[in-house]
């Protein structure tokens, strides 16, 4: 079938139909101080001016969710026994229609559930709170590969809060978590190149700090993949931190930050598809973000890189030199604008991404290819009380021939209705 066929008739009369619906901040998945530079997410434009609070505890508490990736994470509202149990969810459902899969496979269009999680939160004080999410999805991709997909409903976080942001700007959390290297929207249409290098979950233990001064930071420590001399051990081999400034109180809203990771080994779409689950040396990573917001307008930029080169053995690339040690990196470059359509909050977005060093000739079956380049538009709108439609369009072009690619290209589109519950 041709996805256009069915997509565009439907996307268009659902734009232009003349039903009116209300729209409120929390129908959309973007928080409302926070820039949604690099997703599509929706968010009504202020016309009050934002003056700097003295002691604005929602916005450091946003602040927290960008910097512990949650910013698309559905937050729990404790509205059960006693105002200490609270639940959030969100689905989205996907039709998708991709020319070249991986650049090699036959045409090919689905429907699938992208993603679907469910948050269950307790509050055991002020101080005090814990989270689980349970994630389901039919949608494979490098982060969450075959294996964990299609019949598991996995455990995605399970971690315990410990702070009071009202006394004091520090906060602790242990658990499984997204760790803050890289920043990123957890559930995108399609992850950018620097998210799918730095996305990392683990069992961890963080302490961080968010300031009504607008900086923050955190160190962290986890258990990582284990080295493949020492296949055995069972230690807290992997640690990073993390830095940033953030002030959107003036007419040009600003948010820069970098992170460092100890070893890339354990980033999501490196370590599911290492040749032996191991790694052979340590690799460090280094991400940097920068964030600009004025108006309906906004702006991003994302970098990732490693420090060093992988050992062949996990992460090997070819060029006219021939095969060596693999030194991937990112970058990805966005630009939105928030705007109504037909009364109901809209935005569109555009981005270029590319990527260098990132196709891994390992002889691994899974190992990581990422596109050289990416080109990509869409178009998000909140069509109904907690509900969002969006289209979003992606050009992949593949490494050339002398790197093991193909020089390829590979076209996706994708219409995604997603439920806020």
């Amino acid at each position: 079938m041709k996805l256009h066929r069915i997509v565009l008739p439907a996307f268009m009369a659902c734009l232009f139909s003349n039903v009116s619906f209300a729209v409120t901040y929390n129908q959309v998945l973007a928080k409302k101080h926070e820039p949604p530079t690099d997703t599509i997410a929706v968010q009504k434009p202020s016309k009050k001016k934002v003056t700097a609070p003295e002691k604005d505890v929602q916005s450091l508490t946003q602040l927290l969710e960008q910097f512990t990736q949650d910013r698309d994470d559905p937050t729990p509202n404790y509205y059960w026994f006693g105002n200490r149990i609270g639940f959030a969810g969100l689905m989205n459902v996907e039709l998708q229609d991709k020319t070249k899969p991986s650049f090699m496979n036959p045409r090919s269009d689905k429907i699938s559930v992208a993603q679907t999680k469910l948050n269950i939160a307790a509050k055991a004080n002020d101080w005090v709170r814990g989270q689980i999410g349970l994630f389901y999805a039919t949608r494979a991709d490098y982060y969450y590969p075959v294996a964990s997909t299609n019949t598991n409903i996995d455990m995605e976080e399970a971690y315990i809060d410990v702070s009071n942001l009202k006394q004091y700007p520090f906060y602790f959390r242990a658990g499984k978590q997204s760790i803050p290297f890289g920043k990123y929207y957890r559930y995108p249409i399609m992850r950018t190149l620097t998210q799918q290098l730095s996305e990392t979950q683990a069992v961890a233990a963080q302490l961080g700090f968010v300031d009504d001064s607008g900086f923050y930071g955190a160190l962290y420590i986890f258990n990582g993949v284990a080295k493949n001399t020492n296949r055995n051990a069972d230690d807290l081999n992997n640690y990073g931190a993390a830095i940033g400034y953030e002030n959107l109180h003036h007419a040009l809203g600003v948010n820069v930050g970098a992170g460092y990771l100890n070893n890339m080994a354990d980033v999501g779409a490196i370590r599911n598809n290492l040749s032996v689950r191991y790694y052979t040396w340590r690799v460090n990573g280094l991400s940097a973000h920068l964030d600009m917001l004025s108006g309906p307008f906004d702006f991003a930029v994302r970098y990732v890189t490693a420090l060093r080169g992988f050992s062949p053995v996990d992460f090997q690339y070819q060029d006219s030199r021939g095969m060596h040690n693999a030194k991937p990196s990112a970058t990805s470059v966005a630009a939105g604008y928030r705007f109504q359509s037909m009364g109901r909050d809209s935005k569109i977005l555009v981005s270029y991404q590319w990527s260098r060093d990132a196709y891994n000739t390992n002889a691994s079956v899974n190992a990581l290819k990422l596109p050289e380049t990416r080109v990509s538009a869409g178009y998000g709108v909140s069509i109904l009380q907690n509900t969002i439609l969006a289209f979003e369009y992606d050009r992949d072009h593949d490494y050339g021939s002398r790197n093991g690619g193909t020089d390829s290209y590979s076209n996706a589109a994708t219409l995604r209705l997603t439920v806020l519950i």
